[in-house]
């Protein structure tokens, strides 16, 4: 299953996920109820051990009257398959009003026709406090066959970037001093040049959830390694990132990065930078990068 995390056209590519504790989930399989579930504008539908399966008029919508606290939760997990692709939104009402635009989150949904798991990031100012309900608006173009298998709100997970021949850097960007790149199945390989560098796409992280980054690598040459974040309108500085030793090994490693000995690893994280070595000519593989 490809895992696609995005948060209005905020995209983080992550490959698997982690819950915790204080999660809800909403099941869509022939074994569940729907009836708590209003549904508008479906030209037809249908329960199988997929999910529910609809043919979209314009503008559908599925309606659930449901109590949460949205300081627990900080993340929404949506799993779906569509045949057409478009913007999906998940509108939520605070306590007392109705359902507006601000108060929703936007996300791009891929027309594959394969089951995708999408990630949102709740960052949106309106989430806080008591929420009532929740409207998801699976897709905008009217005519789409969808499935929806489910949706979680999580309390936590892990963000986990996997590189390889399936996924290539995750969204990721390499940079020109990271030569003779090349895919396996289960890892990204390169030779250093003078300053190797990947880039993130723009996230929305809450640095308070996140303590650690673990990046699963090996090098033939002992250097170091570092990863720089920055928030969303600042350029990546020394003074924002955390640094390891690197030796020379065979074997893969994982290297645990403690972020919060950094005391600016704070407030919202707008993009990461990961610099897997520090040092030129070294014959790198890299498999992942994971925040916990």
């Amino acid at each position: 299953m490809k895992l696609f995390p995005q948060a209005l056209g905020i995209f983080v590519a992550i490959c698997s996920l982690s819950s915790f504790a204080q999660d809800i989930t909403f099941k869509f399989d022939q074994s569940t109820n729907l009836s708590s579930w209003k549904m508008w504008n479906i030209a037809s539908r249908k329960q199988d051990n997929n999910g529910i399966n609809i043919v979209t008029k314009h503008d559908p919508m599925l309606i659930i009257s449901k109590t949460i606290n949205a300081d627990d939760i900080n993340f929404v997990q949506i799993t779906m398959k569509s045949d057409k692709a478009g913007l999906g939104q998940l509108f939520f009402t605070p306590a007392g009003k109705g359902f507006t635009e601000p108060a929703s989150f936007r996300f791009k949904v891929k027309g594959n026709n394969q089951m995708e798991t999408y990630l949102i990031t709740c960052t949106n100012k309106f989430w806080k406090g008591t929420i009532q309900n929740l409207r998801f608006d699976p897709i905008n173009p009217q005519g789409a066959n969808i499935t929806i298998k489910k949706i979680k709100l999580l309390n936590k997970t892990e963000l986990k970037w996997t590189f390889n021949a399936a996924n290539k850097f995750s969204g990721w960007s390499p940079n020109i001093f990271m030569k003779n790149i090349k895919y396996s199945e289960d890892c990204a390989s390169f030779v250093s040049g003078r300053d190797p560098y990947v880039t993130s796409k723009p996230v929305k992280i809450k640095a308070e959830l996140f303590t650690q980054a673990e990046i699963t690598i090996k090098t033939d040459k002992d250097t170091y390694i570092q990863v720089f974040f920055a928030a969303p309108s600042k350029n990546f500085a020394q003074p924002t990132s955390v640094t390891s030793k690197l030796k020379a090994s065979e074997d893969w490693q994982t290297i645990e990065l403690n972020l919060t000995k950094n005391k600016l690893w704070t407030g919202l994280i707008g993009k990461l930078r990961l610099d897997p070595v520090g040092t030129s000519g070294c014959n790198v593989s890299i498999k992942s990068i994971i925040l916990k």
